[in-house]
């Protein structure tokens, strides 16, 4: 709600559908419904694209880094319905959506005193995803074999 206030759209979720005269109506009842039904889609559109950015879950079983490409897709999205997106946000939102088995990697990243950018994370997460790749090989290779 709070970026549809901000995009001054706010009120189409919150007002009922104006009532226009089926019969002769005025020019004012015609704009006002035009207003309403503009600002009722742009919000409803909007609405869904940050509902689903905020809903999307990472798992364990897929590549954190195609994930995190998803999640850039749909704040590209949100941006191109002309809502300001800040790429700190995205790199916080990115960070707290790691799965459980990335904890202490995700703990890590929090504590960082300097901010770094969405392309640094992206980085980071395919260094650290290499590497977790890495050690499990190693593990397979390690068990002794009879």
């Amino acid at each position: 709600m709070f970026f549809l206030t901000l995009k001054k759209v706010a009120t189409a979720c919150s007002t009922e559908k104006p009532k226009v005269l089926e019969t002769n109506p005025t020019e004012e009842q015609i704009n006002i419904l035009d207003v309403w039904i503009e600002t009722n889609f742009i919000s409803r559109s909007k609405k869904y694209a940050v509902n689903r950015y905020l809903q999307y879950p990472m798992t364990d079983d897929r590549s954190v880094e195609a994930q995190s490409h998803e999640i850039q897709k749909i704040a590209r999205e949100i941006i191109s319905e002309g809502m300001l997106f800040d790429d700190q946000f995205q790199v916080a939102v990115i960070i707290d959506k790691l799965p459980p088995l990335w904890k202490d990697f995700k703990n890590t990243l929090r504590h960082k005193i300097k901010e770094f950018s969405l392309e640094s994370l992206i980085t980071r997460l395919r260094i650290e995803e290499e590497a977790k790749r890495h050690d499990k090989k190693e593990e397979v290779d390690a068990i002794p074999r009879k």
